[in-house]
């Protein structure tokens, strides 16, 4: 197993791409065989008709872990066999073609002919009125039906694989491989690929072809030595000087974020974390306070933990594999002797995981020193362990072999203070003197000695600040929040937000109005559990009251009601 290599997979162009003639060379196919025995699957990838491609190429299926032919509308693996993705094009479009003097080959699905053909192509399908789309290959021409791509393709193959698209580099050659090197995380283009192609893909290798192929698969992209973070999978937190996207590279890379309490770090780590599961990388949050359990209503995020009792590493790395969703663990319901522990068995598991599969690809560690602090011997450093994103207020209390490892560093407001006592810790990611101080919302983007001053992006789903503690955890007394009326103390007392609600049902109507009137609700969200949104939006309908605009009393507690519940779901 290639331990030092972050990608699991090598999807492969045939035609120009692994070979100019009808089958691979010796030394291609022993490169191929070299890789394949690191770890690393190897997927043919190819507009070809696979019978005819088994005519040329005795044997094929032994020299890959997947083929997808016929540019996407054909798939095989070992596993589940050959299986074609979609209905064949009609015969009588091909009847049409012929007709006008054009000839086909039909594979499983597509009608294959040549590219000098084109016009003739068009007017058929126009006259058909068909939904079919065309692919280029050099001098071949591909007649497909809708939706389908070698991107497409691919997808399903690597599903069966067990293989994410952010874990694998493609390579191709010609205008049909666009949405190969597109859709994988890495896109390469042999020195032969036609123009277009080397300007889309993020990296055109020195050698054509067969030769090309080789360079890539004995180089040292997967040795593990280069790190190449692909602009398209950059992920955007932020806007900055001239209204710049301030963007974090999607993969291959270790961020640290840092403030003071209550500064905003983690609504950061949420936004990145929501914006990398936008482009489907697989990231696991270890949530020691419960401030993370929001991300699980968005796609593909899971939450356990929490109420629901702590799930094994095991249960963990099920989770992560199945359709490459992420995954929150909520600790907030262990002791802090007990968040370390766990926080221990997850990370040895995490890194296992990582090295079988390549996921996570990102694991984010809120509070980090204080559940890093049994871990700091593990493999938590080196190759294997780029994408990490660790939250604390104490960077200083890191072990200084995990600071050396991150890359860059966000720093939310008291973070350019707490940065200065660090000094030649994080060399290059440190605040210039005279920094002026950061406000609320925003960030600095610190790395290879450059600083960027952004406006935090905002996020699509609300951050709640220890929702777990502030839900049904007890609150110390003097936080509580005591229910009266003009005349006195009612007797009824709120200790967390969960008795705030069931309160707010059945208080009286003159305990309701006493307190909408004096501000006192929206004054212990914003001061008491740190809710500002909430509070803003409570502060609202407190105004609408005074002023008359609600129309009765009754409204206003329904609402207030409303919102509570869907800041923090009902009690």
């Amino acid at each position: 197993m290639n331990h030092g290599c972050y990608y699991r997979a090598v999807a492969v162009d045939y035609d120009g791409t692994l070979t100019l003639t009808p089958s691979p060379s010796i030394e291609v196919l022993e490169a191929l065989r070299a890789t394949r025995a690191t770890g690393v699957k190897t997927v043919l990838v190819t507009g070809r008709i696979l019978a005819e491609l088994r005519a040329d190429f005795p044997g094929l299926e032994a020299e890959f872990d997947g083929i997808v032919a016929e540019n996407g509308a054909v798939i095989w693996t070992a596993a589940s066999g050959e299986r074609a993705l979609t209905g064949p094009i009609g015969l009588d479009l091909e009847e049409t073609l012929w007709l006008a003097g054009v000839p086909c080959s039909r594979g499983t699905v597509i009608l294959a002919t040549e590219s000098r053909y084109d016009r003739l192509v068009h007017r058929a399908i126009s006259a058909a009125r068909g939904e079919y789309q065309l692919a280029y290959n050099r001098g071949a021409l591909m007649i497909l039906p809708a939706g389908i791509s070698k991107g497409a393709g691919l997808f399903e193959v690597l599903g069966e694989l067990g293989i994410s698209h952010h874990s694998v580099v493609a390579v191709g050659d010609a205008e049909n491989d666009h949405s190969l090197v597109e859709f994988c995380e890495l896109g390469v283009a042999v020195a032969n690929a036609v123009p277009s192609l080397q300007i889309h893909a993020d990296i055109v290798l020195h050698e054509p072809d067969g030769q090309g192929v080789i360079e890539l698969l004995q180089g040292p992209l997967l040795r593990g030595d280069i790190r190449v973070r692909p602009k398209r999978w950059q992920v955007d937190v932020g806007v900055g000087p001239g209204g710049v996207p301030v963007l974090v590279p999607g993969s291959q890379t270790n961020v640290l974020i840092v403030g003071g309490s209550g500064s905003g770090k983690s609504y950061l780590a949420g936004l990145l974390v929501e914006r990398l599961s936008a482009k489907g990388y697989c990231t696991c949050v270890l949530d020691p306070e419960g401030d993370h359990v929001t991300l699980g209503n968005l796609r593909g995020v899971i939450v356990v933990g929490g109420v629901s009792g702590m799930p094994t590493p095991e249960r963990v790395a099920e989770l992560l594999t199945h359709r490459f969703g992420s995954v929150v663990v909520d600790m907030s319901r262990l002791s802090a002797r007990e968040k370390e522990q766990k926080a221990e068995a997850y990370l040895n598991a995490l890194q296992t995981l990582r090295r079988e599969t390549g996921l996570p690809h990102w694991i984010v560690i809120d509070e980090a020193p204080q559940l890093l602090g049994t871990v700091a011997g593990t493999d938590a450093c080196g190759p294997a362990s780029q994408g990490f994103c660790l939250v604390t207020h104490q960077p200083g209390a890191l072990p200084r072999g995990i600071l050396d490892e991150m890359d860059l560093v966000l720093a939310v407001p008291g973070g350019e203070h707490i940065l200065a006592d660090v000094p030649g810790v994080l060399a290059g990611r440190s605040v210039e003197p005279g920094t002026e101080p950061l406000r609320r919302g925003e960030a600095l983007l610190l790395e290879n000695g450059h600083s960027v001053r952004f406006a935090v992006a905002p996020r699509h789903r609300p951050h709640v600040r220890h929702w777990h503690k502030y839900l049904s955890a007890r609150l110390p007394p003097s936080a509580n929040f005591f229910f009266r009326t003009s005349r006195g103390p009612t007797g009824a007392v709120a200790g967390n937000v969960a008795e705030f609600h069931h309160e707010l049902e059945r208080a009286p109507g003159e305990v309701i109005a006493h307190h909408l009137g004096s501000g006192d609700f929206s004054r212990w969200l914003e001061l008491t559990l740190q809710d500002r949104a909430l509070a803003r939006t409570v502060r609202q309908i407190e105004s609408a009251l005074r002023e008359g605009s609600l129309p009765s009393l009754e409204t206003a507690r329904e609402q207030l009601v409303g919102v509570v519940e869907d800041r923090y779901g009902r009690s």
